[in-house]
């Protein structure tokens, strides 16, 4: 009898740590995630979700807006000269010397992953069939990033519409 109380008394105290650590039990409910925002004036990529659900109401893929003065367009939109450009031209951020290419490199997100407080963008550069000199002229790369449902899941990656090129 005493053995069965201090199973009990175990637990019991292993169940109310779980409680105050945050412990979740059942199925994990995910902020659904609707798109990645891009401000071009900072550089700054953000996760928009609306309403909440289990694994099975989170979408396969979801698109990239892009944000300039107010105005907003779908894809990754590159503004030579804002912050944002500098922070995604990967030949610029890292201070490569080469205006002959006809190819460039942005940094964007690959897949976004569920962590403890939301959603984490993975990024990784990508090549696109566009030259430097080019970009003021480029209307914004439509992207589609893939939403993975564990931390860590291996995923195809993301891909720029029309002018992606895989490394």
């Amino acid at each position: 009898m005493l053995s069965l109380r201090r199973s009990f008394a175990v637990v019991w105290v292993l169940c109310l740590g779980c409680l105050l650590s945050g412990c979740q039990t059942g199925p994990r409910v995910y902020d659904i995630p609707t798109h990645i925002d891009f401000d071009v004036a900072t550089g700054a990529w953000s996760v928009v979700t609306s309403g909440t659900g289990g694994v099975e109401q989170l979408p396969q893929a979801i698109p990239v807006f892009s944000t300039w003065q107010g105005e907003r367009r779908e894809g990754v939109w590159v503004v030579p000269g804002s912050d944002g450009a500098k922070k995604i031209l990967v030949f610029e951020k890292r201070g490569y010397k080469s205006d002959d290419r006809s190819w460039d490199q942005l940094e964007v997100p690959d897949a976004i992953e569920p962590v403890s407080d939301g959603w984490r963008i993975r990024l990784e550069d990508k090549d696109v069939r566009v030259t430097p000199k080019n970009w003021s002229s480029t209307p914004p790369l439509k992207l589609m990033v893939p939403v993975l449902r564990h931390h860590g899941e291996k995923t195809g990656g993301s891909g720029i519409e029309r002018a992606m090129g895989r490394r």
